[in-house]
């Protein structure tokens, strides 16, 4: 048992047993670890007496499962179990030229899930060789004294992260995952209660996922849950960590001020007051942390934006802060720019560290400030509006003369490399980057819940190389747009694309006319954004919903339950992860659960289209 578990310091998760044996191994395995053992018997009296043991126990319902079964031919969830275990394969009825190894290894959690089956002399070769010739070359394959072990090794095929609040430091709001789509059948729900989460009108940051583990965030906490089982791994408090988003109310929330964590395989960063916490996927203990101390004569910086590239890390410093005041001798009422604040909308600078030991790499300071929607990265730059919107500027109580820019900044040296600054150039709240392109887009976000003085129209597309312009529009639409390849796709209210290569409407052949249409989708009422994926578009339509992609198929349904108001529908790790986002919600959906769910090509799956 103890060679099953190894050195790590997580003994949870769900460890499918083949076949009782003697009972030993899963005895040993409840003893010394939190797994649940799902014990899989072909034999119902042998089942009958273990299962009467480990109720006898208190253990059976709580800690054990007993199923009558064949372990070969029973349909198992992909990816849940963390230990697949046997003590005797022939006990079972294994036969190597019947039984392909795939039975066992799909489902094998992703990320060092392991098989250990137990092996009699002369048998080692011809089981190494079975398990090699029928299985993953993602599976290693290794003979231990008594086992035969099969591990799974990193992420799956196809499987992509979501570490950012918009997926990644390019804005995309679009995953790369290839493996979420549709039609889908739900893989698991249920996981911890919402009782911590933030409340759903807040506006929180998005959940990230990074190595299957997803990360969500509440008042006084981060929390950490496995995508592929609904296992809460960790729960870590920090008093106030997302006390802004904490509000029942409408708010723009973390469409404004973006997010103040983002995560990596070997770390989650966390804007945290006037430092940057580095925590432990693992764990979520505390490994590092950086602070920004108090310059001459004034106070430690607060940091109001973290990003990743590569392996820098991103921080804006000193947000600005709009803040309401009565004056009452004046009896008026006015808005002004509080600097250094714990949030805002922007950053008075810019600092880039070294995200391994958290040195300072350099630091710059911006005209106006730095909108945090507006900071993207790639190509090596961080590209950045320097500038303030109208409503900021009067609340700041002076106009600058220092012209409005939009930069590309060295990433290594801080050193600017263009930059645009003619005023009728420089409108827009938000940027997004295409790397498969290197086109940077300076847009607006514009949509129920975001900012008032956001952009409602015009794009310009620049070369991110070079800042030369390649087209702009004057067009109205809704954001924040999703880059997709090719394509810049808008919300709902209209939900059209463009493409980012030309700046033209996308069309297509209406199915039954063949005449070219404009593409567009649609949906039912819902609070929160789209965002994409390789193969299909998911928000709230009503219910969870989604626009199929892959088809140009329409918008469909997941049913009975509600996505948050948050973007929370989240493809990635090769699973859709809908962490429970719906917190003070009232709405008379069936049900209020975590769930995720995966493609299934057997499901049905029903649709509407927004051709008339």
């Amino acid at each position: 048992a103890g060679n099953i578990l190894g050195k790590g310091k997580d003994r949870g998760g769900y460890c499918i047993a083949l076949g009782v044996g003697s009972g030993n191994l899963v005895r040993a395995l409840l003893a010394k670890s939190d797994m649940h053992i799902v014990l899989i018997e072909p034999d119902p009296a042998r089942a009958d007496v273990f299962r009467r043991e480990m109720s006898d126990c208190g253990l059976y319902g709580r800690r054990v499962s007993v199923i009558v079964a064949d372990p070969f031919k029973l349909p198992l969830a992909p990816y849940m179990a963390s230990r697949i275990v046997s003590e005797n394969l022939d006990a079972i009825g294994f036969d190597p030229s019947k039984h392909s190894v795939r039975r066992i290894t799909q489902v094998l959690r992703p990320y060092g899930g392991r098989a250990f089956l137990k092996i009699t002399p002369g048998r080692a070769e011809r089981l190494r060789l079975w398990a090699r010739d029928g299985g993953d070359p993602k599976v290693a394959v290794a003979t231990l004294p008594y086992f035969l072990t099969l591990t799974r090794q990193g992420a799956l095929d196809g499987a992509a992260d979501w570490t950012h609040n918009n997926n990644d430091i390019q804005n995309t709001c679009t995953s790369k995952d290839k493996l979420v789509k549709l039609p889908m059948a739900v893989l698991w729900f249920g996981g911890p209660a919402n009782d911590d989460v933030l409340p759903r009108h807040g506006h929180g940051p998005s959940p990230q996922i990074s190595e299957g583990r997803l990360f969500i965030e509440g008042a006084d906490m981060l929390r950490a849950m496995d995508i592929y089982t609904g296992r809460l791994l960790w729960q870590r408090e920090l008093k106030g960590l997302g006390q802004f988003y904490n509000v029942t109310a409408h708010q723009s929330g973390a469409n404004a001020i973006g997010s103040n964590y983002v995560s990596a395989p070997d770390c989650v960063y966390v804007a945290y007051k006037d430092r940057v916490l580095f925590l432990s996927p693992q764990t979520g203990k505390t490994i590092g942390q950086v602070e920004f101390p108090a310059e001459t004569g004034g106070s430690a910086s607060n940091v109001g934006f973290i990003g990743l590239y590569e392996d820098h890390l991103i921080a804006g410093l000193r947000p600005l802060a709009e803040e309401t005041v009565k004056d009452e001798k004046e009896k008026s009422v006015f808005r002004r720019l509080v600097p250094n604040a714990l949030y805002g909308k922007g950053s008075a600078a810019l600092a880039v560290l070294d995200r391994k030991t958290g040195k300072t790499i350099w630091k710059r300071t911006a005209e106006h400030n730095y909108r945090h929607n507006a900071i993207v990265a790639g190509g090596g730059k961080i590209f950045c509006i320097d500038a303030m919107t109208a409503q900021r500027q009067k609340a700041r109580g002076e106009k600058s003369t220092a012209p409005t820019s939009i930069c590309a900044i060295d990433i290594q040296t801080g050193k600017m490399i263009w930059k645009i600054d003619k005023p009728k150039d420089v409108f827009g709240t938000w940027l997004a980057y295409s790397s498969e392109h290197d086109v940077l887009l300076q847009a607006g976000s514009a949509f129920r819940d975001r900012p008032k003085d956001e952009s409602a129209s015009g794009m310009v597309a620049i070369r991110g190389a070079s800042g030369e312009i390649l087209w702009r529009n004057d067009e109205k639409y809704m954001g924040p747009v999703m880059l997709r390849h090719g394509d810049i796709i808008t919300q709902p209210r209209g939900g059209r694309a463009y493409d980012l290569l030309t700046g033209k409407v996308k069309m297509q052949a209406d199915p039954i006319t063949g005449l070219s249409v404009t593409w567009q989708y649609s949906r039912n009422y819902g609070c929160g954004p789209a965002v994409a994926g390789e193969h299909m578009l998911t928000f709230r339509s009503a219910a969870a919903g989604f626009y199929d992609l892959r088809n140009n198929g329409g918008t469909g349904n997941f049913g009975g339950f509600k996505s948050g108001c948050t973007a929370n529908l989240i493809p990635a790790g090769g699973v859709l992860t809908a962490a429970d986002y719906t917190r003070t919600c009232k709405c008379a959906y069936q049900n209020q659960s975590s769930l995720a769910l995966v493609h299934d090509p057997d499901m049905e799956m029903w649709t509407f289209s927004a051709l008339k």
